[in-house]
């Protein structure tokens, strides 16, 4: 569609406008999956890797005594809990103070876990799933379907919806109505190509639903489903994907 083409362009301008934050991120990481062993790729890592160590060994109480350590081998191995009960002196003396973003993860693989990204990291983390995405099938600017527990916290408004061609899907009461619901969206929908995103636990029961009533959806232009938050067990996957006529794939994002 014309219209999706033009929200793809005007995604890439405005970063351009901003620097290419997510731009230059994103060729770097395209770079560094597909030739990896290649030296310009063993060089960036290593920078990398030496700046986080540096800056943690030098900002951080927790890793103070490590100052001169040379190789990531003399950092300890450490627990997500360790971070959680221990959190101040995990904080950066360099970004303790400023503005940064909170994320969190879900638990779903143990601890639930929260931390802080500063702007460089968030537009690191874009780049990120942009790449991800397109390993998915999916570009920028093209429908999305998010399946998610929606309220006032996370939920985006229509104009942005709008903007990023989201479809915003209440998961919090997932019956077999809601359900019927979510599937006559996904038939009615005009757009040639549609990606889906939500819990795995959401895929589990609208995959239940489909092998229960024996329906076969073949022509939805689903080039993807993919989970995250939670463990994508076998059935769902191989379920799902056979009932929608799609691949379903796992992300974990933070």
């Amino acid at each position: 569609m014309l219209l999706n083409l033009i929200r793809n362009k005007s995604f890439w301008l405005l970063d351009s406008f901003k620097g290419k934050l997510i731009k230059n991120k994103l060729l770097e990481i395209e770079l560094c999956i597909k030739d990896p062993n290649s030296e310009k790729a063993k060089k960036i890592k290593s920078i990398h890797l030496n700046r986080i160590l540096e800056h943690a060994s030098k900002t951080t109480p927790f890793y103070k005594d490590l100052n001169n350590a040379g190789d990531i081998s003399d950092f300890p191995v450490i627990r997500k809990t360790t971070i959680q009960d221990n959190f101040e002196v995990f904080q950066s003396s360099k970004f303790k103070d400023k503005t940064n973003f909170k994320v969190s993860t879900s638990g779903s693989t143990g601890v639930p876990f929260f931390l802080f990204q500063n702007q460089e990291k968030r537009s690191r983390n874009h780049a990120d799933n942009i790449y991800f995405f397109d390993r998915a099938h999916f570009n920028v600017g093209n429908r999305l379907y998010e399946l998610e527990v929606w309220r006032g916290h996370n939920q985006k408004g229509k104009l942005k919806a709008w903007i990023q061609n989201s479809v915003q899907f209440d998961i919090s009461r997932l019956t077999d109505e809601r359900i019927k619901i979510f599937l006559g969206l996904l038939k009615a929908d005009k757009q040639v190509k549609k990606t889906m995103l939500g819990f795995a636990s959401s895929y589990e029961m609208i995959a239940q639903y489909l092998e229960t009533n024996n329906i076969f959806l073949k022509d939805l232009g689903i080039t993807s489903a993919i989970a995250n938050s939670e463990y994508l067990n076998p059935y769902t996957k191989a379920t799902l994907g056979k009932h929608l006529n799609t691949v379903v794939l796992s992300r974990y994002s933070s």
